[in-house]
């Protein structure tokens, strides 16, 4: 199903100011832990010449990326994941992924997903075997997501982003932090429009992030970002 995605960088003042607001309308995503957010770890995929990593940079409006994704650590909830993109559309697919199967992926297998009826696993299968499609860089952030259940609009604040060359989906090394000064980023979905009143209580001067969390990990590992 495609949605609308935006995202903007946000201060960590202006993180405190738009998460209150957040609280005051909308539901905490059932999936959080008692401290109201939960840790993402993913594992970003790229093939041998670094496709989806220019895709970005040079702006290409249809554009797609792989990763592997898990969450608070626990190893009974991995995904593989394609995130195809257009302007401000999205659409994602996700494929299910035992522990073994993942960590059987990270170190190269790629018959692993021989046995799955799925037009996302046969495409990784593919892209591993045709275009040297492989992990490349580690990334965790902590979530805080909130949801509005008319049109589907969800609202995260991803906060503490990291960057590592850990390679593991599970226990990733928390690696550098990709901001120096406490930023974080705010992402809006939803399915067709925003209701009036959350546009007015999420409007922000905060500039619109350009770059993905992936690119911008990567930079920070190359020391592009200071």
């Amino acid at each position: 199903m495609e949605r609308y995605e935006l995202k903007r960088y946000i201060t960590y003042p202006q993180y405190l100011i738009m998460r209150q607001r957040a609280r005051a309308v909308m539901q905490v995503d059932p999936y959080s832990t008692s401290d109201g957010d939960y840790v993402i770890t993913n594992v970003y995929f790229d093939d041998m010449y670094d496709t989806a990593y220019y895709e970005k940079t040079d702006g290409v409006a249809r554009r797609s990326k792989f990763r592997m994704r898990a969450y608070n650590d626990d190893p009974s909830y991995i995904v593989m994941e394609c995130k195809a993109k257009q302007a401000d559309r999205i659409e994602k697919t996700q494929c299910r992924l035992t522990f073994d199967e993942a960590e059987a992926i990270l170190c190269g297998d790629t018959d692993v997903l021989a046995g799955y009826d799925s037009v996302l696993c046969r495409d990784v299968t593919a892209r591993m075997k045709g275009r040297g499609l492989r992990p490349v860089v580690g990334v965790r952030y902590r979530r805080e997501a909130y949801l509005y259940p008319v049109c589907n609009v969800r609202i995260t604040f991803d906060m503490e982003l990291h960057a590592s060359n850990d390679l593991r989906v599970i226990n990733q090394d928390n690696g550098c932090p990709v901001f120096m000064d406490n930023r974080g980023i705010m992402e809006i979905k939803y399915d067709d429009f925003i209701p009036k009143h959350l546009t007015q209580i999420f409007q922000s001067e905060a500039p619109k992030m350009a770059m993905s969390k992936y690119v911008l990990c990567r930079q920070r590992l190359n020391g592009k970002i200071d």
